[in-house]
């Protein structure tokens, strides 16, 4: 499919430069709020990922960024609020001249989308959320996350990644 990667490009939000890459030239915009982990860049070595990419720039002009502290965008301190996350997407959109667009998020990417699209619901036109989960662990109103010993077995793997507080 013959697409070179494209340029990668920074959009100021506050006092942060979010990375973000344009391509595709369809008749309207879709903005992917990222997962945990993102790279701009390295993301076009990833097949099937890149693949995605390339098959909705064919219809789109797609817009690709790193949140805050992830890939080619400035690290932070701490964790940044959903408020901040969302507003790296309207940076992103005012940085490529984008009033309006379909809004793709994953996993993590979901609830700064969802609180992007409250706020500015003018600015999107589909939201499209796929892998989200309301809660990583459980609670008594969510039976579908694992306890904390359990999560802290999982994150162990063989590996020992992380210790038992308890020995």
């Amino acid at each position: 499919m013959g697409m070179d990667m494209p340029e990668t490009r920074y959009a100021r939000s506050g006092d942060v430069m979010i990375a973000y890459q344009v391509l595709g030239e369809g008749p309207f915009d879709v903005v992917i709020a990222p997962s945990f982990i993102s790279h701009v860049e390295l993301q076009w070595e990833a097949a099937g990922w890149a693949a995605l990419l390339r098959g909705i720039a064919e219809q789109a002009r797609v817009l690709v960024f790193d949140k805050r502290g992830t890939g080619m965008s400035d690290r932070v301190a701490g964790t940044p609020t959903l408020e901040e996350r969302s507003d790296d997407i309207r940076a992103v959109m005012d940085a490529a001249g984008s009033q309006c667009a379909a809004l793709a998020g994953f996993m993590d990417g979901v609830p700064m989308s969802v609180v992007f699209a409250a706020s500015h619901p003018d600015r999107v036109s589909v939201l499209v959320l796929c892998g989200g989960m309301a809660r990583v662990l459980w609670a008594p109103d969510y039976l579908f996350g694992d306890t904390e010993r359990e999560a802290r077995k999982r994150a162990r793997g063989d590996h020992g990644i992380l210790p038992d507080p308890r020995g």
